[in-house]
Protein backbone atom coordinates (compact mmCIF):
# COMPACT_ATOMS: atom_id res chain seq x y z
CA UNK A 1 0.00 0.00 0.00
CA UNK A 2 1.30 3.40 -0.94
CA UNK A 3 2.00 5.54 2.10
CA UNK A 4 1.26 9.25 2.35
CA UNK A 5 3.63 11.57 4.17
CA UNK A 6 1.94 14.72 5.44
CA UNK A 7 4.01 17.61 6.74
CA UNK A 8 1.86 19.69 9.06
CA UNK A 9 3.04 23.18 9.99
CA UNK A 10 2.19 23.35 13.67
CA UNK A 11 3.74 25.49 16.37
CA UNK A 12 2.79 26.33 19.95
CA UNK A 13 4.70 26.64 23.20
CA UNK A 14 4.36 23.83 25.71
CA UNK A 15 5.54 23.17 29.22
CA UNK A 16 6.19 20.00 31.16
CA UNK A 17 6.87 17.43 28.46
CA UNK A 18 6.76 14.64 31.02
CA UNK A 19 3.15 14.40 32.20
CA UNK A 20 2.32 14.93 35.83
CA UNK A 21 1.22 11.67 37.45
CA UNK A 22 -1.91 11.56 39.58
CA UNK A 23 -2.16 8.09 41.04
CA UNK A 24 -5.75 7.24 41.94
CA UNK A 25 -5.44 3.50 42.42
CA UNK A 26 -2.53 1.37 41.31
CA UNK A 27 -2.92 -1.96 43.11
CA UNK A 28 -4.69 -3.69 40.23
CA UNK A 29 -3.64 -7.23 39.25
CA UNK A 30 -1.16 -7.53 36.38
CA UNK A 31 -2.71 -8.29 33.01
CA UNK A 32 -1.37 -10.31 30.10
CA UNK A 33 1.53 -8.58 28.34
CA UNK A 34 0.37 -7.55 24.87
CA UNK A 35 0.79 -4.85 22.24
CA UNK A 36 -2.55 -3.07 22.05
CA UNK A 37 -3.66 -0.69 19.32
CA UNK A 38 -6.64 1.46 20.30
CA UNK A 39 -9.51 2.54 18.08
CA UNK A 40 -8.92 6.30 17.97
CA UNK A 41 -12.57 7.28 17.75
CA UNK A 42 -13.00 7.94 21.47
CA UNK A 43 -16.50 8.16 22.87
CA UNK A 44 -16.56 11.53 24.62
CA UNK A 45 -18.90 10.43 27.38
CA UNK A 46 -16.94 11.05 30.57
CA UNK A 47 -17.09 14.30 32.52
CA UNK A 48 -13.71 15.53 31.26
CA UNK A 49 -14.54 15.07 27.61
CA UNK A 50 -17.66 17.23 27.41
CA UNK A 51 -15.58 20.26 26.41
CA UNK A 52 -16.51 20.18 22.72
CA UNK A 53 -18.29 23.50 22.25
CA UNK A 54 -17.58 26.88 20.68
CA UNK A 55 -15.86 28.14 23.88
CA UNK A 56 -13.45 25.27 24.37
CA UNK A 57 -10.40 23.37 23.30
CA UNK A 58 -11.86 20.26 21.69
CA UNK A 59 -10.36 16.92 20.75
CA UNK A 60 -10.79 16.29 17.03
CA UNK A 61 -9.01 12.94 16.89
CA UNK A 62 -6.94 10.71 19.16
CA UNK A 63 -5.43 7.24 19.23
CA UNK A 64 -2.70 5.21 20.85
CA UNK A 65 -0.73 1.98 21.05
CA UNK A 66 0.23 0.39 24.38
CA UNK A 67 3.60 -1.34 24.40
CA UNK A 68 5.48 -3.19 27.11
CA UNK A 69 9.23 -2.59 27.49
CA UNK A 70 11.94 -5.07 28.45
CA UNK A 71 11.08 -4.58 32.15
CA UNK A 72 7.44 -5.51 31.42
CA UNK A 73 6.26 -1.97 32.16
CA UNK A 74 3.54 -0.64 29.79
CA UNK A 75 3.84 2.67 27.93
CA UNK A 76 1.24 4.41 25.75
CA UNK A 77 2.40 5.97 22.46
CA UNK A 78 -0.39 8.42 21.68
CA UNK A 79 -1.27 11.08 19.16
CA UNK A 80 -3.91 13.76 19.48
CA UNK A 81 -5.35 16.62 17.41
CA UNK A 82 -6.73 19.62 19.32
CA UNK A 83 -8.68 22.66 18.16
CA UNK A 84 -9.01 25.99 19.96
CA UNK A 85 -12.62 27.07 19.38
CA UNK A 86 -12.13 30.41 21.17
CA UNK A 87 -11.63 33.81 19.54
CA UNK A 88 -8.61 34.33 21.81
CA UNK A 89 -5.61 32.23 22.76
CA UNK A 90 -6.39 29.31 25.05
CA UNK A 91 -3.91 29.60 27.92
CA UNK A 92 -2.41 26.54 29.60
CA UNK A 93 -4.46 23.80 27.92
CA UNK A 94 -3.98 20.43 29.60
CA UNK A 95 -4.36 17.01 27.99
CA UNK A 96 -5.76 14.58 30.57
CA UNK A 97 -5.21 10.84 30.11
CA UNK A 98 -7.38 8.55 32.23
CA UNK A 99 -6.19 4.93 32.39
CA UNK A 100 -8.80 2.21 32.91
CA UNK A 101 -8.34 -1.39 34.07
CA UNK A 102 -10.14 -4.50 32.87
CA UNK A 103 -13.09 -3.66 35.15
CA UNK A 104 -13.52 -0.23 33.58
CA UNK A 105 -12.19 1.56 36.65
CA UNK A 106 -9.81 4.52 36.36
CA UNK A 107 -6.64 3.50 38.20
CA UNK A 108 -4.44 6.48 37.23
CA UNK A 109 -4.43 9.83 35.46
CA UNK A 110 -1.63 11.73 33.76
CA UNK A 111 -1.58 15.29 32.47
CA UNK A 112 0.36 16.87 29.62
CA UNK A 113 0.43 20.65 30.08
CA UNK A 114 0.76 22.99 27.10
CA UNK A 115 1.35 26.73 27.18
CA UNK A 116 -1.25 28.00 24.71
CA UNK A 117 -3.04 27.34 21.43
CA UNK A 118 -3.78 30.08 18.91
CA UNK A 119 -7.46 30.95 18.29
CA UNK A 120 -8.95 28.70 15.63
CA UNK A 121 -5.79 26.59 15.39
CA UNK A 122 -5.73 22.83 15.03
CA UNK A 123 -2.57 21.46 16.61
CA UNK A 124 -1.06 18.00 16.75
CA UNK A 125 0.78 16.57 19.72
CA UNK A 126 2.15 13.08 20.25
CA UNK A 127 3.94 11.59 23.19
CA UNK A 128 4.89 8.57 25.26
CA UNK A 129 3.50 8.09 28.78
CA UNK A 130 4.05 5.54 31.54
CA UNK A 131 0.88 3.52 32.21
CA UNK A 132 1.92 2.47 35.70
CA UNK A 133 2.08 -1.16 36.76
CA UNK A 134 -1.15 -2.15 35.00
CA UNK A 135 -1.72 -2.58 31.27
CA UNK A 136 -4.77 -0.40 30.56
CA UNK A 137 -7.69 -1.83 28.63
CA UNK A 138 -8.72 1.71 27.68
CA UNK A 139 -7.34 5.25 27.88
CA UNK A 140 -9.76 8.18 27.78
CA UNK A 141 -8.55 11.62 26.66
CA UNK A 142 -9.90 15.05 27.53
CA UNK A 143 -8.67 18.64 27.46
CA UNK A 144 -9.13 21.62 29.75
CA UNK A 145 -7.65 25.12 29.91
CA UNK A 146 -7.42 27.93 32.43
CA UNK A 147 -8.40 31.08 30.53
CA UNK A 148 -8.12 32.98 27.26
CA UNK A 149 -5.88 35.90 26.36
CA UNK A 150 -4.87 38.31 23.60
CA UNK A 151 -2.29 37.06 21.08
CA UNK A 152 -0.30 40.28 21.13
CA UNK A 153 0.00 40.24 24.91
CA UNK A 154 1.79 36.89 24.89
CA UNK A 155 4.21 37.37 21.97
CA UNK A 156 2.82 34.07 20.76
CA UNK A 157 4.40 32.06 17.98
CA UNK A 158 1.94 31.33 15.19
CA UNK A 159 1.29 27.84 13.90
CA UNK A 160 3.00 28.66 10.62
CA UNK A 161 6.25 29.80 12.25
CA UNK A 162 7.86 26.36 12.07
CA UNK A 163 8.20 24.44 8.83
CA UNK A 164 9.05 20.76 8.36
CA UNK A 165 10.89 19.98 5.09
CA UNK A 166 12.85 17.20 3.36
CA UNK A 167 11.11 14.40 5.24
CA UNK A 168 12.06 10.79 4.51
CA UNK A 169 10.76 7.50 5.91
CA UNK A 170 13.04 4.47 5.58
CA UNK A 171 12.46 0.96 6.93
CA UNK A 172 15.08 -1.74 7.49
CA UNK A 173 13.88 -5.03 8.93
CA UNK A 174 11.60 -3.93 11.80
CA UNK A 175 13.16 -0.47 12.32
CA UNK A 176 11.54 2.63 10.77
CA UNK A 177 13.60 5.82 10.56
CA UNK A 178 12.21 9.32 9.98
CA UNK A 179 14.54 12.18 9.02
CA UNK A 180 14.01 15.77 7.92
CA UNK A 181 14.65 19.42 8.74
CA UNK A 182 12.89 22.12 10.77
CA UNK A 183 12.96 25.75 9.65
CA UNK A 184 12.32 28.53 12.17
CA UNK A 185 10.43 31.25 10.32
CA UNK A 186 9.59 33.24 13.43
CA UNK A 187 11.41 36.27 14.84
CA UNK A 188 12.32 34.43 18.03
CA UNK A 189 15.10 32.01 18.94
CA UNK A 190 13.75 28.68 20.14
CA UNK A 191 15.95 26.94 22.77
CA UNK A 192 14.25 23.59 22.24
CA UNK A 193 11.69 22.13 19.84
CA UNK A 194 9.85 18.83 19.88
CA UNK A 195 9.16 16.99 16.62
CA UNK A 196 5.92 15.02 16.82
CA UNK A 197 5.19 12.05 14.57
CA UNK A 198 1.59 10.92 14.17
CA UNK A 199 1.03 7.45 12.68
CA UNK A 200 -2.31 6.74 10.97
CA UNK A 201 -3.89 3.76 9.25
CA UNK A 202 -7.10 3.96 7.23
CA UNK A 203 -7.60 7.52 8.53
CA UNK A 204 -7.32 6.41 12.18
CA UNK A 205 -4.54 7.44 14.58
CA UNK A 206 -2.78 4.28 15.75
CA UNK A 207 0.36 5.67 17.37
CA UNK A 208 2.35 8.80 18.22
CA UNK A 209 5.94 9.47 19.18
CA UNK A 210 8.41 12.37 19.31
CA UNK A 211 12.00 13.58 19.45
CA UNK A 212 13.77 16.86 20.28
CA UNK A 213 16.16 19.38 18.70
CA UNK A 214 18.08 22.13 20.51
CA UNK A 215 18.90 25.79 19.78
CA UNK A 216 16.64 26.45 16.78
CA UNK A 217 17.42 30.13 16.21
CA UNK A 218 15.39 32.48 14.03
CA UNK A 219 15.99 31.92 10.35
CA UNK A 220 17.89 28.67 10.97
CA UNK A 221 17.18 25.12 9.90
CA UNK A 222 18.08 22.02 11.95
CA UNK A 223 17.92 18.34 11.07
CA UNK A 224 16.04 15.75 13.09
CA UNK A 225 16.03 11.97 13.23
CA UNK A 226 13.65 9.58 14.94
CA UNK A 227 13.38 5.83 14.78
CA UNK A 228 10.93 3.31 16.18
CA UNK A 229 10.78 -0.46 16.20
CA UNK A 230 7.81 -2.51 14.99
CA UNK A 231 5.48 0.30 13.94
CA UNK A 232 1.83 -0.65 13.58
CA UNK A 233 0.53 -1.03 10.05
CA UNK A 234 0.12 2.48 8.62
CA UNK A 235 -0.51 4.36 5.41
CA UNK A 236 -0.07 7.98 6.56
CA UNK A 237 2.40 9.94 8.68
CA UNK A 238 1.88 13.49 9.99
CA UNK A 239 5.00 15.29 11.23
CA UNK A 240 4.93 18.62 13.06
CA UNK A 241 7.36 20.70 15.11
CA UNK A 242 6.49 22.50 18.35
CA UNK A 243 8.60 25.02 20.32
CA UNK A 244 9.26 23.67 23.79
CA UNK A 245 9.68 25.59 27.03
CA UNK A 246 10.87 23.90 30.22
Amino acid sequence: MKKAMIILLTAFLLTGCVGQNKTIEENQPNQEVTDLVNDPKQEMTDDHAKEDNKESVSIEDVGYTVRVDETERPFAYYGIILKNNNVEIAKEPVIVLSFKDDKGKVYMEQEQSLSYIYPGDRVVYSGIVDCGETIPTDIQFSCKFSETGKSEEMNAIKSSDLKIIDVKEESTNNITRFTGNIQNLSKQDIPMAVVTVLIKNKSKIVMGTNTFVMELNQGDSLSFELQEQDLPEHDEVIISALPFVI
